[in-house]
């Protein structure tokens, strides 16, 4: 199933609204890999990794709360979307019990975010391609009027189902970011999205007739519709890949992201690496988080364009964007 704006005619804008991330951590100093491993870690670009000594909801909270483009506005706000892994709640007796109140869970970042939105959307698919849903959501709910300006916020820890060290080629660490999607000219730093994707498969289609899961035709077969994927973003974009400045996709090593770029038809100068060496792989959102260090030092010019790519196991995607003036 595809999901995207190819058409619908109003402008929306995306504004990035900041990040917070663990405290830095050199690989030598994580007690779950010897020697050898850290060896091998960093042969992938890999040095450092992001470690949170507070939780998921405060990382999120931090992330926002400094923002110059939401200050006194946080009343603008009638959309409000997350995607937070683990996702805790207290109980539903928690109005009536003093430790539950404080307790921080998505009700607390409410309370502390100050917003009163008309509709919160909560994402349970946490993965590397889940902001591009929240933009999905969004993108539809201003365009049918049941929405004007939504704030995403996209946060993860490593915990018990999705471990620091997942598997013999990432390292993960723990952060939080967060933005607006808004049709509101008004919010600084907009950049107007040109246009965005999200694609999802069944699992199933990468199994082998016999219905075993084949590593080979997982891999070529999620290359090829990335790459399809990216393709048919761009022709509708109306978007060359040497157009574009700057590519930003996850961290998931120097080979794989010179892959990726590969993929969606870019030289390998044009994939941004600069972030991967320190903050190693950001669950979830380390090509937003790319792609803020960007914004944050840019000098991009009105009219030029990036491209954010995001992909996961059943579901990639990516959203072409261009600096206002």
């Amino acid at each position: 199933m595809t999901t995207d704006d190819s058409f619908t005619s109003q402008d929306l804008y995306f504004v990035p609204l900041g990040t917070a991330l663990g405290g830095k951590r050199d690989l030598a100093e994580l007690s779950d890999l010897d020697a050898e491993q850290v060896a091998r870690y960093r042969s992938f670009g890999y040095q450092c990794c992001r470690v949170a000594d507070t939780d998921v909801f405060s990382l999120c909270f931090d992330a926002v709360k400094d923002s110059a483009a939401l200050a006194g506005r946080m009343n603008d706000v009638d959309l409000f979307c997350y995607a937070i892994e683990p996702n805790i709640q207290s109980s539903n007796n928690w109005m009536l019990n003093e430790q539950a109140w404080r307790k921080r869970d998505i009700r607390w970042l409410i309370q502390q975010l100050d917003i009163h939105p008309k509709r919160i959307v909560g994402l349970s698919m946490y993965n590397c391609a889940t902001f591009l849903s929240g933009i999905d959501i969004a993108a539809m709910a201003i365009r049918s009027g049941a929405a004007s300006t939504a704030l995403s916020i996209v946060a993860g820890v490593a915990n018990e189902h999705s471990p620091r060290i997942p598997h013999a080629f990432h390292v993960q660490s723990d952060g939080a970011t967060g933005f607006l999607v808004t049709g509101d000219t008004s919010f600084p730093d907009g950049y107007r999205i040109v246009s965005h994707v999200i694609d999802y498969v069944n699992p199933s289609e990468f199994r082998s007739l016999d219905g075993t899961i084949d590593e080979t035709r997982y891999f070529t077969l999620k290359a090829l519709k990335i790459r399809d994927t990216i393709e048919g973003l761009l022709s509708r974009s109306q978007t060359a890949p040497e157009q574009l400045e700057r590519v930003f996709v996850q961290n998931l090593g120097q080979r794989a992201m010179l892959k990726y770029g590969g993929l969606c038809g870019v030289t390998e100068d044009t994939v941004w690496l600069d972030s991967l060496a320190g903050n190693a792989h950001v669950i979830g959102i380390d090509s937003l988080v790319n792609f803020h260090e960007y914004h944050q030092r840019s000098t991009l010019t009105a009219g030029r364009r990036v491209l954010i790519v995001g992909t996961s196991g059943m579901s990639w995607g990516g959203m072409v964007l261009e600096r206002g003036h």
